[in-house]
This record gives structure tokens, sequence and C-alpha cells, in this order.
């Protein structure tokens, strides 16, 4: 990389003003001062520039994954060797991320995949409800009567916040939309099974206004430009 380009993707000013600073003296690599912007940076070059080591930022990339069935979120083999995330992207994402929050190897369904801290903190703050809606399958039928019972266990629980319980039109009643708006998806399936309804399938649908829609189970893709916008800004 050049030099000048080297300074300007630090974020301290532009190319062409990095040129210039250059130029002056202001910039020095490895304590000596260099004035040829175009310099080519090696491995190992310390870069000052007005006494101050800089480096280039890390650029963020944003990917949406529909994670699939006995797949881990850790970056490291389980005792049974299941797939991990990383491994399912490798050769379709260049860039090191790693997902927002962490979902239990059985659970199916939406994750984000970043190299954000910013974002990550946003969306798991617990001030910042983020709508996730899942799916899930039940081992038995559920009332309607139970899900009043259940939404009063998650209101006294620290853990989750549960907004509606509602059964899936066109499919049995062993099948149930869940609109969550904190909490993690083991939380969610310990607070079933403590109510006597073991969850057979859970599978996230939607985080935060984003769908599975063309996603295919195991497939990634990078989030549109609006899509980043809407989860920095407006979720």
């Amino acid at each position: 990389m050049r030099l000048n380009q080297y300074i300007a993707h630090s974020g301290q000013c532009t190319r062409r003003q990095a040129g210039e600073f250059v130029k002056k003296g202001q910039v020095k690599v490895n304590g000596q001062v260099e004035t040829n912007p175009g310099y080519q940076i090696q491995e190992g070059d310390e870069v000052t520039f007005k006494g101050e080591i800089v480096s280039p930022q890390e650029k963020k990339v944003y990917y949406l994954f529909n994670k699939p069935k006995n797949t881990s979120t850790t970056s490291h083999k389980t005792k049974n060797e299941r797939k991990t995330v990383y491994e399912l992207i490798r050769n379709k994402v260049p860039e090191k991320v790693y997902p927002i929050e962490q979902m239990d190897a059985a659970s199916t369904g939406l994750l984000i995949l970043t190299n954000d801290k910013a974002l990550k903190e946003r969306l798991t703050h617990p001030l910042h409800e983020v709508k996730m809606m899942y799916q899930l399958q039940l081992e038995k039928e559920i009332e309607e009567t139970a899900f009043e019972k259940i939404l009063k266990a998650a209101k006294d629980s620290d853990q989750l916040i549960l907004k509606s319980l509602t059964h899936l039109e066109d499919l049995p009643k062993n099948e149930v939309g869940v609109d969550l708006r904190r909490g993690s998806d083991l939380a969610l399936k310990k607070l079933f099974e403590k109510s006597g309804y073991k969850v057979l399938r859970l599978d996230r649908l939607t985080y935060g206004g984003l769908t599975k829609k063309d996603l295919p189970r195991g497939f990634v893709r990078p989030l549109k430009e609006k899509e980043v916008v809407w989860l920095k800004h407006f979720l």
C-alpha cells in the first residue's frame, strides 16, 4: 500500500491531504522522515503522523447468514465434532467476522455476522429491544390458554422480553410464532420446557426487520447498504 493511502485509511484525512502532509515532512516511517507519498509500506513498518503511530482502520463488513441445524457458533469444535459457522462461510466471506450473538447448535435461522463491535454492542444492549420472530415446533399441541402462563413466566424472568405468542396459520397447533425482543434462543427453549412443552425445533425467521427471503439454509449474503443504515440508526 502506498504511504498516502495508508495514512488516509487510518481515518486521519483524505488521500490527497495525506500526500501533502508527506511532502511537507510531517510523516515518518520507522523513525525517519519520508517525503515520497508513493513509498510502498512493507510489513512491519511503523508510520507516525504528527508524532502519533497510525494504522489503517479495519473495513467494517456485514453479512446475513441462515444458520443450519447442528452448527456451532463458536470458533472451536465441540465434543461431538459439529461443524462451525466459520467452517461454512470460510470460502464465502474473506474477512474475519463473528456472530452478533451466540446461538444454540440445534437452533436454526438468521444470524448477523460482522467485525463491527459498536454494532454488536448496540444490538445486544438491554435497552434496545430488537424484534426477533421465531417459529417453534413443540412436542405436543399447545392451547392459547397456556400462552398467558408462558408470557407471565417470561415477564418474571430477567432474561427475556416476550411480546406475543400465536398459533401459525394453516399449521398444526404444536407450531408457535414468538415475538421476542430480548433474550437468547436457549433461554426461550428453557422457558417453554419449564412450562411442560419440549421444543423440537427453533427457527429464527426475522431479525430487526431482516428476513430469510431468498437466503436458503447454510447460505450467506452481504447486507445491503440500506439494511446496515437501518440497523445502525433507525432500528
